[in-house]
């Protein structure tokens, strides 16, 4: 099946344990978001885009799917594709969260 996979590394370090528990808590469960906060979110990943394009070793990431299995490769990293960021709405994530955030649909994995 598939699955949503969330990974964590755990730092020795006190207090730090709290702290990423508590984030693996907020992305579980927390499931509200305001449109300006999605718009912002939508604008951050735009550009993270960007800059991957200008990282040899993103474009490496990102491509090598395109010449191992053609143009129609469903693989298309994980940020999507620029059209696919631009295209999606409020609505279309809070439909995606409630059919696939799960409990039966995670793996929780802490390291």
């Amino acid at each position: 099946g598939t699955y949503t996979t969330i990974e964590m590394s755990l730092p020795d370090k006190p207090g730090h344990r709290d702290f990423i528990l508590k984030m693996a808590q907020s992305i579980l469960t927390d499931t509200e978001i305001s449109r300006e906060r999605f718009a912002l979110e939508k604008k951050r990943i735009m550009n993270e885009k960007g800059m991957r394009k200008d990282d040899i070793f993103s474009n490496l990431i990102d491509e090598t799917p395109k010449l191992l299995y053609g143009k129609k490769s469903i693989i298309s990293g994980n940020l999507g594709t620029q059209e696919s960021i631009r295209s999606i709405t409020i609505d279309d994530l809070q439909s995606y969260r409630a059919r696939h955030y799960t409990p039966g649909n995670m793996i929780l994995a802490l390291k």
